[in-house]
């Protein structure tokens, strides 16, 4: 039996549609799935409408949290928290993210404002967007590089855009904020390949002590379990966080993050998860 409870749609940064989604895992023999888009549920209705008589469907959000300093951390780090099984029609839910979507545009839109005092002269809705709905700075940086070629200034102002990250970051949750709005909505927080940490949006990679370590803060903030089972981890490292799940109480969660890409993030999971006695709690 295969259950996926990571994947995106283009409702946030994947290529597929909720029906495609679900079509696609159905045919792939995937029996139970979450959809977990960035910071968005705008799709879930449909999918869970659309996955009836198909497979087992369980509501799902990723958030992406603010940078924040954890115990044992050289510097700010940002989370990816999944949340599950939530109201979906919960109102505090859907305006804040509704609420943090509209701060980014605002966000972006005053990016790209700036980059005027080098004669570039662009809108956000003239800007392609690589990766589903959602934009990000290296979009902006493409499309200066593609269409001000010849502008002096350009390298200065993809600098710019890069070091724009904290302005972005500074809209997104916190933790706390994140897991609240998530039990709030009746749903179980989770913190997601927790291996796999952010700073400035480009991933970083922790070890098993600094995992623990950011663990035992989630957890006083209300966490309830952690993705053990990621699919791009390896076999000992699904293990060794099956253990920290088992010591702090906590249920563990599986996922393959599809995408849908061409060349990587689409495939379903892909290993046998009966083998993991923890999994399968939600």
């Amino acid at each position: 039996m295969i259950k996926d409870y990571h994947t995106h749609t283009g409702n946030s940064d994947g290529t597929k549609t909720p029906e495609e989604l679900i079509d696609l895992a159905v045919s792939k023999g995937v029996s139970a799935l979450a959809v977990s888009d960035h910071d968005s549920i705008k799709g879930l209705e449909t999918a869970q409408n659309y996955s009836k008589g198909k497979l087992d469907f369980l509501p799902g959000v990723e958030f992406t949290t603010r940078e924040e300093h954890y115990p044992h951390c050289d510097g700010k780090y940002c989370l990816h928290l999944l949340g599950y099984g939530f109201d979906i029609h919960n109102k505090e839910l859907n305006d804040a993210l509704d609420d943090r979507a509209a701060r980014v545009r605002k966000a972006y839109d005053v990016l790209i404002k700036s980059l005027e005092k080098y004669g570039m002269f662009f809108d956000y809705t003239q800007v392609d967007i690589s990766c589903g709905i959602v934009m990000q700075m290296l979009d902006i940086a493409a499309h200066i590089e593609k269409n001000y070629s010849d502008n002096p200034n350009l390298e200065k102002a993809v600098e710019d855009v890069y070091n724009y990250s904290s302005a972005l970051d500074s809209e997104n949750f916190s933790l706390k904020e994140s897991i609240d709005l998530i039990h709030k909505a009746d749903g179980k927080a989770v913190w997601a390949h927790p291996f796999n940490v952010y700073r400035n949006f480009k991933k970083q990679i922790i070890d098993e002590s600094q995992a623990e370590a950011i663990l035992k803060k989630a957890i006083s903030l209300g966490v309830d379990g952690i993705e053990a089972l990621y699919g791009d981890f390896t076999h000992e490292e699904r293990l060794s966080l099956c253990r920290l799940a088992e010591k702090y109480g906590l249920f563990v969660t599986c996922g393959s993050d599809f995408h849908g890409f061409k060349n990587k993030r689409n495939h379903f999971i892909s290993f046998d998860t009966d083998e993991y006695s923890q999994f399968d709690v939600l």
